[in-house]
């Protein structure tokens, strides 16, 4: 299964599905082959923290149906959700992104402040990624000095995909 390659046409997702951009919800509103669906339910499932949907036998990601939807086009890129929860699908926290601004705008899954690293010294350094390249943006006394040059050249690099934690 590949959920990003969109193989559906913007007039079938159109005409099966109803998107409501406040909650981010879809609608089923017509009948879809290979499913026992029943309009006016749901139409998508949630796995491994985002929301998927199965149409016409192919498995989607739903933030990218309702890309499509809205907008009439189909992503060229990655669809970034803005306050980095793939299961809130609500327009207003929706945006197209490349690789790296979406890369950018990730949490942090350690114990340190995004952008941080410890140093085999006891220092800490900080590196931004842009485009796959890091940027070793110096060594610091501390973690919180370290995370604070990483802001500024996230700030600087990505603009608003910037994220802080």
């Amino acid at each position: 299964m590949r959920p990003n390659k969109i193989t559906v046409s913007i007039a079938r997702a159109r005409e099966l599905l109803s998107y409501d951009p406040l909650t981010g919800v879809l609608v089923w509103i017509s009948k879809n082959k290979f499913s026992h669906i029943k309009i006016g339910n749901v139409a998508v499932y949630e796995k491994d923290g985002y929301i998927y949907i199965k149409v016409d036998g192919h498995a989607y990601l739903a933030h990218r149906i309702i890309w499509g939807i809205v907008t009439g086009s189909w992503p060229k890129n990655l669809i970034d959700h803005k306050d980095t929860d793939g299961t809130n699908n609500q327009w207003t926290n929706l945006r197209e992104a490349t690789y790296s601004q979406n890369g950018a705008n990730s949490r942090s899954k350690r114990n340190l402040p995004k952008g941080v690293y410890t140093m085999a010294s006891g220092r800490f350094c900080a590196i931004k990624v842009k485009n796959y390249r890091h940027n070793h943006l110096g060594s610091f006394d501390t973690p919180e000095e370290a995370h604070q040059a990483y802001l500024d050249a996230a700030v600087a690099a990505h603009g608003e995909f910037a994220r802080s934690s």
